[in-house]
């Protein structure tokens, strides 16, 4: 008798303890929404690759509640500005905790910022690096957005992101001398970016934006949109221990999402130390 109720005790201790640790324990993570990205392919794009792993965007994301229509950002979001990273050259990733479905099962419009940084909102100012020739300073000049027109519920989203500030590359007509430096000066380095309205206008002081390397006697820069008048001192280039002076012929018009192709060229009419700007796309 004794043995018996010894084996029936340990029968139900086994069963329960069996019961409680598998049966009845629920994995409650949270779901988190990931995202791929998309670059235009035309020509006129602002840089010339795409995302690298590790590059971080900033998400909004509203509920679809009948009232909020896709590619806004209101004052009161489901999520603000969380950071995501490039991760596999696939897709971007929360950085800490991301982005959750509503358990609701409604479904959610996105708004994306890149690069991630915390100022980001439904409109703010964003300052280009004022030198591009250093690290990464070039790309992370480079603004972009993207924003979902349908809402959805789903684990996996796309977003197809476009440049919003404007790319010059500058070039040189002669192969007489090799430029080392290139230096745009007295330009707008500051935008005003309202996402909603998708505008990106040039605001506040000026300064001088020293340009990254883009090949032999080529130069790239990210500038907000703007114009330099004809006449306009455009920048100065540094060849064989000389700097020269560089002044616009002929107004130069920056867009935002394109590209303008700036051919450097002796000015015949100044003798062989003074240099043109010419826009020729």
């Amino acid at each position: 008798m004794k043995k018996q109720i010894i084996l029936m005790t340990a029968l139900c201790i086994g069963t329960f303890t069996a019961c409680t640790t598998d049966a009845d324990v629920l994995d409650e993570s949270p779901s988190y929404v990931s995202f791929t990205p998309s670059l235009p392919m035309e020509t006129s794009r602002a840089t010339d690759t795409g995302f690298d792993n590790n590059d971080q965007i900033g998400v909004f994301a509203m509920r679809d509640n009948g009232y909020v229509e896709g590619g806004t950002v209101g004052a009161s979001n489901y999520a603000d500005n969380v950071p995501y990273k490039y991760v596999n050259y696939t897709e971007f990733t929360p950085m800490g905790s991301g982005i959750a479905l509503p358990t609701d099962g409604s479904k959610l419009y996105y708004y994306a910022v890149y690069p991630y940084f915390s100022g980001a909102g439904a409109s703010f100012v964003f300052d280009v690096e004022t030198d591009q020739s250093s690290g990464n300073n070039y790309s992370l000049s480079d603004l972009m957005t993207a924003y979902t027109t349908v809402s959805s519920a789903a684990e996996s989203v796309r977003l197809n992101f476009s440049h919003r500030l404007s790319k010059v590359v500058v070039g040189m007509d002669n192969a007489g001398f090799e430029a080392y430096n290139f230096t745009l000066t007295d330009v707008y380095t500051r935008a005003n970016a309202n996402l909603n309205a998708r505008t990106f206008t040039c605001t506040g002081s000026r300064g001088d934006v020293i340009m990254a390397g883009n090949g032999m006697n080529s130069f790239k820069a990210i500038l907000p949109p703007q114009t330099f008048a004809d006449g306009d001192q455009f920048g100065y280039m540094e060849t064989n221990g000389e700097k020269y002076t560089i002044t616009a012929s002929g107004n130069i018009e920056l867009h935002s999402g394109k590209v303008t192709a700036i051919v450097v060229r002796v000015d015949g009419g100044r003798g062989t130390e003074h240099f043109s700007a010419v826009q020729v796309r």
